[in-house]
């Protein structure tokens, strides 16, 4: 019986440490797609056919691996989720089309902390060519 007890005990601990690692990597899962959201929302603001466009891609993508079952690739997938969104809030810039026919870009202090080499707008000043970007 102490046996039994014993062997039905581990699993039942095993189970639960699995339980609660599958909760814990869940809703670090949905973390990674509300971050997503925000950060579409902060960089396409004004632009609603392109969050749509966002949305509905990040929706998709994180839909195709709802199964996995591998911790590793979620982890993975989860990172890139977060890369992407840091990327994008460095990266992103929105531009609006001027009558002149030249964008305005709106530059944010955000920008300003990414790895550009240079600031992009004395870059430009200095060598106009589009091939620069």
């Amino acid at each position: 019986i102490n046996a039994e007890y014993g062997a039905g005990h581990l699993t039942q601990g095993v189970t639960q440490k699995f339980k609660v690692m599958t909760s814990l990597l869940r809703n670090k899962v949905l973390l990674s797609y509300r971050n997503l959201l925000k950060t579409h929302k902060r960089v396409f603001a004004g632009d609603f056919e392109r969050q749509k466009q966002f949305k509905n891609t990040a929706r998709q993508k994180y839909e195709e691996n709802r199964s996995e079952k591998d911790v590793e690739k979620i982890g993975q997938f989860i990172q890139t989720a977060d890369e992407l969104s840091e990327w994008m809030l460095r990266h992103v810039v929105q531009g609006t089309l001027t009558e002149r026919g030249a964008y305005r870009l709106k530059i944010e202090e955000r920008h300003k902390q990414s790895e550009w080499p240079e600031d992009p707008i004395e870059q430009w000043k200095k060598n106009p060519r589009p091939s620069q970007f």
